[in-house]
Parts: C-alpha cells; structure tokens; sequence
C-alpha cells in the first residue's frame, strides 16, 4: 500500500464533487443553460441505451450530453444572453463553445475526461458533413455525439426561449425528421422513436417514473402527440393492455440494431 495513494472512496468523492462545482458554474453563468443541458443528458443517456450500447458508454453519453454547452461559460455576456437571434459575428463566436467545452472538461482530470471530451467537442457536427468546428461526415462523428445531437435538438426546440415560444411537439419531431441524413444520423433517429414508442409504453402501464428519467412531469410529451395514430385515443384504462400490445408491434417492427460498443465509433 503507497502511503500517498487516494483511497478510492475518496477518489470518487472528489469527481463527483468536480462535476457538482462544474452543474454550479454553469447555473451561475445561465440557468437555462444548465437546466436545458440536465434534460439533454438524461434523454441522451436513455437514448443511448436503445443504440445498444453498454452500461459505460451510456454513462459517458449522459455526462457528455449534461456538459455539452458547458463551452459557453467562455462566452461574453452580451452574446450569450442576448433576447435575440444572433447576428453572423455573433454566431461565430457562439460555435466556439464546442471546442472551449472540450478543453474545459479535459481539465477535469477524470479518467474518462478524454473521450468524454471528445464527444462534447464534436455534438455540432452534422451527418452530411455540414456542421462544426471539424466538418466531420457520417460514422466519422462519434457515436455519442450524434446521439446528443438528437437530445439537444429536441430539448431546444421544445423549451421556450427569449426571442421564441416552445414549439409545439410534433412541429419539433417533424424538422427533426427533415434533417434525417443531414443534421441527424438516420439509424440515430430511428432509435429516438423507438424510445418515444416504450416511454409511452411505459406510462400506459400507470407507472410514474420512468427508469433513469425520473417523474412523467419530465418526459417528452411529444410521444402522446406523435403516436396517436398508433393507439387508441382516448383510452380507457382497461384498454391498456390492448394499446400497450399495439405500442410493442410497432418497437418491436424496427430493425435489428446495429452492434455497438464504444460512443466513439
């Protein structure tokens, strides 16, 4: 035993702390900001579990997504906040907050601070090789990033903003399907569906929490709107099993998931 080793307890402790200190920093800076990046992360996450991905890759896909604007704690004021929609200017500077994110959250010094990172640094890059800051195409974009890709559409567009109103759900799902094999990774997509499809699911079931997302106060409502073709509307509560049979049909209907491992690849 090295008598200056951290015992692991405490190694633990301390990360966790450094991730408390980072969410405080950013609700300081913006509390929108870091609301809007606490939603991202739990969608992300729960999204990732239906890419099939492992229990670490999810872990980190969630951490990822929770700090993926933590870059604009760099930016000034009067950009960030502005009750408007930016300029040309200011919007360069806004995309600088991928790559500022980037080097803070390797400044961390977590174990996992590197790939972590490097999925922060990539969540605007788009699928046709349209987005920033490296112009990366297609399965070249981590994995992980295109799956916050997806959370983060999503949550802005559905949360109000100063210059906008929320929009409605099935306006956000429907541009969200336009920019299938552009902004968004078509398999990725498909799998946001997918996990709309067993939310609602689950909620049919009259349970109130779902795994790893917490009270049906925080879910997507987008799934009761988008699938209304699918069940049976409205529903009386002894139809639930039948509706609920109908909902495992369609997720049950996807394709065969890719095998993944790694939300880098």
């Amino acid at each position: 035993m090295f008598p200056d080793a951290v015992p692991a307890p405490d190694l633990l402790h301390a990360q966790a702390c450094l991730i408390d200190a980072l969410s405080m920093s950013l609700q300081m800076r913006d509390a929108y900001t870091r609301h809007h990046c606490d939603r991202v992360g739990l969608l992300a996450q729960r999204l990732a579990t239906h890419c099939d991905l492992d229990d670490d890759a999810c872990s980190q896909i969630g951490l990822a997504a929770r700090f993926h604007d933590i870059g604009k704690i760099g930016i000034p004021d009067d950009v960030l906040l502005t009750p408007r929609r930016h300029t040309d200017e200011e919007r360069a500077i806004m995309r600088e907050h991928p790559v500022r994110g980037e080097h803070i959250f390797l400044a961390t010094g977590r174990s996992d601070a590197a790939p972590v990172a490097r999925l922060i640094r990539a969540h605007h890059e788009a699928f046709d090789g349209s987005g920033y800051p490296d112009g990366l195409r297609g399965e070249s974009i981590p994995l992980g990033s295109r799956i916050v890709t997806v959370a983060d559409a999503y949550d802005a567009m559905t949360s109000v903003r100063p210059y906008r109103a929320a929009m409605e759900n099935e306006t956000a799902l429907r541009i969200i399907d336009e920019q299938s094999g552009g902004l968004i990774d078509p398999y990725v997509l498909q799998r946001f569906h997918r996990l709309l499809l067993c939310l609602l699911c689950f909620l049919l079931r009259g349970h109130d929490r779902i795994p790893s997302l917490g009270a049906r106060r925080d879910l997507p409502a987008a799934a009761l709107e988008r699938y209304e073709p699918v069940i049976a509307s409205p529903s009386p509560r002894c139809e639930r099993e039948r509706v609920c049979a109908r909902v495992r049909a369609c997720v049950q209907a996807c394709p065969p998931p890719r095998k993944r491992t790694s939300p880098q690849g």
